[in-house]
């Protein structure tokens, strides 16, 4: 079972064994080989808006261990907070924290599951995943004009397409070269667009790597 916050583990001599993964599965490379590798530049998402977009979130999970969970996602929550990961039966937990929002289509919305501190971030949220909607039915129809199909047709393939923004968290730790924030995954969606801080870390691979 995953504890309620990373808080009070963070500062433990220790790894749990909980979080201790095997060690065919640890980075053989360094993180700033992948690092930047796909970008995308000009994306006419409004630099104040990132920037809160990180702020905010950084404010949320410094708060007290006590006001996180308020906003529990586990037993089947459409949205919230969470330790390490939604899925069930996992092994091994990731070393991480994250809150999760289930933002379209609009009507699947439950704001309960919103966190409402710090003051701002639902609104800047839900700013942020309308402009980021936008911006992924651009590059969709960029990605069919390169394929040769016309304009929309990626688009059109995704009727009502849903969003989750999931926002994460990676902790300082005991032992850090045990565990992963995130483990390696493929991500289930049609495209997943990733908004990095300055810490990095993100690895990505191809054609089978």
């Amino acid at each position: 079972m995953a504890p309620s916050t990373l808080t009070a583990l963070a500062e433990e001599k220790e790894l749990q064994q909980s979080f201790v993964i095997d060690e065919d599965e640890r980075p053989k490379v360094a993180y700033n080989q992948f690092s930047h590798e796909i970008s995308v530049v000009d994306h006419g998402v409004d630099a104040n808006l990132l920037s809160e977009m990180t702020r905010l979130p950084r404010e949320f999970f410094a708060l007290p261990p006590e006001e996180k969970p308020r906003f529990d996602m586990s037993n089947g929550k459409k949205g919230g907070f969470i330790v390490s990961s939604h899925l069930q039966g996992e092994a091994v937990q990731d070393w991480r924290e994250s809150v999760t929002y289930f933002s379209y289509p609009i009507r699947a919305r439950d704001y309960s599951r919103w966190p409402d501190k710090p003051e701002g971030w639902r609104a800047v949220t839900e700013k942020y995943s309308e402009k980021l909607m936008q911006l992924a039915c651009k590059l969709l129809e960029v990605l069919s004009e390169a394929m040769g199909l016309e304009k929309e047709a990626l688009t059109k393939a995704c009727v009502d397409m849903d969003q989750k923004v999931v926002v994460n968290f990676y902790p300082k730790g005991p032992q850090p070269d045990l565990t992963l924030g995130l483990k390696r995954h493929t991500d289930p969606g049609t495209i997943t667009l990733v908004l990095q801080d300055q810490v990095g870390g993100l690895q990505a691979t191809r054609d089978g790597g």
